[in-house]
């Protein structure tokens, strides 16, 4: 009857240990980190985001193919009396890769 206690806790103890060792990052910080600049020409301003995203890590395009089976990441700019998008935005240097 010990050895059976004794492993059932050693069990156990192994279960709890092992789901804390999942080896995802929390904070959100970590997995994508955002450099934004700014060029201006006269009225009219680019904005450009560089993303650093984390190994084995990823986002999803913004324009997706037709008939995607992933959810494109969205963009939002909210426009207001002193500013306004007047153009589209563009993705540069887009990666694709398919997990199998």
């Amino acid at each position: 009857m010990t050895k059976f206690i004794s492993l059932l806790a050693v069990i156990l103890i192994s279960i709890i240990y092992s789901k804390n060792l999942t080896g995802q990052i929390d904070d959100p910080n970590e997995i994508v980190k955002t450099k934004f600049s700014v060029s201006q020409h006269n009225c009219n301003a680019t904005i450009v985001v560089d993303l650093e995203i984390a190994e084995n890590w990823h986002i999803n395009t913004c324009k997706p193919e037709p008939n995607p089976m992933y959810y494109p990441s969205e963009i939002n700019f909210n426009n207001n009396f002193n500013y306004y998008s007047i153009g589209e935005y563009s993705e540069t240097a887009v990666k694709k890769q398919y997990i199998e």
